[in-house]
């Protein structure tokens, strides 16, 4: 409902921006929509350190951008748009992409790699979006509600 008024604001002024900050859940289908992408954005969050302001300043730099409607439509991670805006989380530090080899590294194990990893190393988008689906996600806990 918001969207579809704010929309009408913007295509008068010809400017405006229209963000769902989602997670994981934006590339990928996993169990239900809520679950997914409630889940998967804060277990992120608290296990690599991307604060809440570091969406908030991913948004502010795009509305920045005198190109962003070539950004329409797609996803975005806030590390990508950090690395292209050169800004970093409120603490001082770059969080960790989720296409990063390090993050690729850690989820399998590996984790006496991770050190020697350069930070900048990452699987391209296209490649990440295959990958994706096929890597072990959590699967959400059974609801023993009567309701279901």
């Amino acid at each position: 409902m918001c969207a579809i008024h704010a929309s009408r604001l913007m295509v008068q002024k010809r400017r405006g921006l229209i963000v769902n900050i989602s997670s994981v859940g934006g590339i990928l289908y996993f169990q239900t929509p809520a679950y997914g992408v409630g889940k998967a954005a804060i277990q992120w969050m608290f296990n690599h350190g991307e604060s809440t302001e570091f969406a908030g300043k991913a948004i502010s730099h795009l509305l920045l951008d005198k190109d962003i409607m070539n950004r329409s439509g797609q996803i975005l991670l806030t590390t990508d748009l950090s690395s292209e805006f050169n800004f970093k989380d409120i603490d001082g530090s770059y969080p960790v992409s989720m296409r990063s080899f390090k993050t690729m590294f850690a989820g399998t194990g590996n984790l006496s790699m991770v050190p020697y990893i350069p930070g900048w190393l990452k699987i391209p988008f296209w490649i990440y979006r295959i990958l994706l689906p096929m890597s072990k996600l959590p699967t959400p806990p059974k609801n023993e509600s009567k309701y279901q």
